[in-house]
């Protein structure tokens, strides 16, 4: 059972909090996001989507979060004029300086959560050159492909003649109870429209007749040339591209539907046992900088810094 904290933002806490919290243990979980045009949602949606698993993972494993990475690579939806862009460059830079800066506090075992699918084509290259470089094995967790590998998530289905569910019935889950959850988990509910206040056609996914510029990236797309994220790199020609559904009219739709959300979040974390993948990541970064050192530090990459010393026992 994880000790009961005040809050596990390192933002929120008091440097004496994080002190004490590292002298039991050195977890700490960064949800990367996005700021882009998202239908009818929130812009940083999909950020707040990853630093919700975040916070419940948190209280599994007894960790912390580092929130408020929201500004990366948007990948497709720069088309949209609220869609804040950061080159994929930049972002691994910043990413990497803040892996270092954890490292060096004290949190050695970090889960990184990636919310938006362009984000692992620079987060993956800076957790491979960080362990190079710092000999730290970082944990990538894709949510959705995990959530999937474990049986707590469906695999999506984009069905452009699925007929709208804006809320949740006794039967079935509402179209947006997941995210408006997530909201709800990070306690900024309130920052989620209702659908008297932004409903707009325009922003409707099945609102965009694709084109024959269109089709054409769909068959690239369904080529499925990578697991991971898109190829080739696109933009979008409309903003209803990256729609969603109409959202719930009313204030309490939303807090109803938020309810749903954050209770079907917390059962699918409540699936998975964190504990345990923190645990084989300790003995992961041990094994790496004891035997493998020893065997191999001579000849492996190095940095301008830290020679490849191995631990002693």
């Amino acid at each position: 059972m994880a000790e009961k904290m005040r809050t596990r933002c390192l933002p929120s806490m008091t440097n004496g909090e994080v002190e004490n919290y590292l002298k039991r243990s050195d977890i700490i979980i960064i949800p990367v996001g996005v700021a882009e045009t998202h239908g009818m949602y929130p812009l940083d949606c999909e950020y707040v989507w990853a630093e919700a698993y975040a916070r419940l993972i948190a209280e599994q494993v007894d960790g912390l979060v580092l929130p408020n990475l929201v500004y990366f690579h948007p990948g497709a939806t720069q088309v949209g004029r609220g869609t804040v862009h950061m080159s994929m460059t930049d972002g691994f830079n910043y990413c990497t300086a803040i892996a270092e800066s954890l490292v060096n506090q004290g949190f050695r075992r970090q889960i990184w959560i990636p919310g938006h699918q362009p984000t692992s084509q620079f987060l993956l290259p800076m957790i491979t050159q960080f362990f190079d470089e710092h000999k730290v094995p970082l944990f990538y967790l894709d949510m959705m492909a995990f959530l999937q590998a474990h049986g707590a998530m469906e695999p999506m289905v984009f069905d452009f003649n699925r007929k709208p569910q804006p809320v949740s019935t006794e039967e079935k889950m509402g179209d947006h109870a997941k995210i408006i959850g997530a909201y709800k988990i990070c306690g900024r509910l309130n920052d989620f429209p209702t659908g008297a206040e932004v409903n707009d056609p325009s922003y409707l996914r099945d609102a965009y007749t694709p084109t024959e510029g269109d089709e054409a990236l769909f068959e690239l797309l369904k080529a499925r040339p990578t697991l991971l994220s898109c190829s080739p790199a696109f933009y979008y020609n409309n903003v209803a591209q990256h729609g969603s559904g109409l959202l719930p009219e009313t204030r309490e739709e939303i807090e109803h539907e938020a309810e749903v959300g954050a209770k079907y979040l917390q059962w699918q974390i409540d699936q998975c046992d964190f504990v345990s993948i923190m645990d084989a990541l300790k003995k992961v970064d041990h094994y790496q900088n004891t035997v493998v050192m020893r065997n191999h530090g001579d000849h492996l990459p190095k940095n301008k810094w830290v020679p490849n010393t191995p631990w002693e026992e």
